[in-house]
């Protein structure tokens, strides 16, 4: 069993270059994330809920990117390559910067970036390398049924905002799915989550940021920003999160900490 630390990248991605998709997305766009440093860490699933993640310092000179397995498997080469697009995102100066105060939610900002970008990134991998994000958007549906099964949206407005900002990105994703037997399925699963009894106001938030989202595009960064600020506006998030850092938050030791 590996330990989590830092990890090699050729390792890394020693299985993944067998897929076709991986190897012609590598090939062509790894380039221009620059360097990245490559981190294993079992335990951010249970922090995050997410597979893998990419974390940029507040320069977005130094990019991370953890793994919740290693080795890696072929499986997962949609999961690696999407972290590796938003690192060329950060390098590229193409991503929005969002400031929080200490500790608010620990899932506002990541999620509220995720939103703003997940949707750009999986749209380059469907559309220009192939890649099939069937099997990984399943694989959040089964996710999110395990975890409300027997667990109704929590009370506190903030944290059912995260979970709506997740729901959010999810909607706009599914999008790319054309098979008609995936969408039924997806179709099914939002109206098990809609239930009255289950996350109808979290739901609620999400159909009201994909409408956000609809109305300034995400394209460019000057998009994304107004959809950033919007939210904030709309939902009175200016005490929690905002694009200019009045917080004084020191982003450098979040990137720092981080096995």
């Amino acid at each position: 069993m590996s330990q989590p630390g830092e990890v090699d990248e050729k390792e890394v991605v020693e299985n993944l270059l067998l897929s076709t998709e991986f190897r012609g997305f590598y090939d062509k766009e790894r380039p221009r994330a620059g360097h990245i440093k490559w981190c294993y860490n079992p335990n951010l699933r249970k922090q995050y809920a997410a597979d893998a993640m990419h974390i940029a310092d507040p320069d977005m000179k130094c990019k991370k990117i953890i793994l919740t397995r290693f080795p890696v498997n072929i499986e997962d080469a949609h999961i690696v390559a999407h972290e590796i697009v938003h690192a060329i995102f950060s390098e590229e100066k193409n991503t929005v910067i969002i400031y929080e105060r200490p500790k608010p939610n620990p899932s506002l900002r990541p999620y509220l970036g995720s939103m703003l970008e997940d949707p750009l990134v999986d749209t380059l991998l469907c559309k220009k390398y192939n890649f099939d994000l069937s099997r990984d958007y399943l694989r959040g549906i089964l996710i999110l049924e395990d975890e409300f099964k027997n667990w109704r949206e929590p009370e506190n407005p903030l944290n059912r905002l995260g979970n709506a900002f997740n729901l959010a990105n999810q909607m706009v994703c599914w999008r790319l799915i054309e098979d008609p037997k995936m969408r039924r399925r997806w179709d099914n699963f939002l109206v098990w989550y809609s239930d009255p009894n289950r996350c109808p106001s979290t739901s609620q938030f999400a159909r009201e940021l994909v409408a956000i989202m609809d109305h300034h595009k995400l394209e460019t960064l000057d998009q994304r920003r107004m959809v950033c600020s919007e939210v904030i506006e709309k939902y009175h998030l200016e005490k929690n999160l905002d694009l200019k850092n009045k917080f004084h938050v020191d982003l450098q030791s979040n990137f720092d900490e981080c096995p």
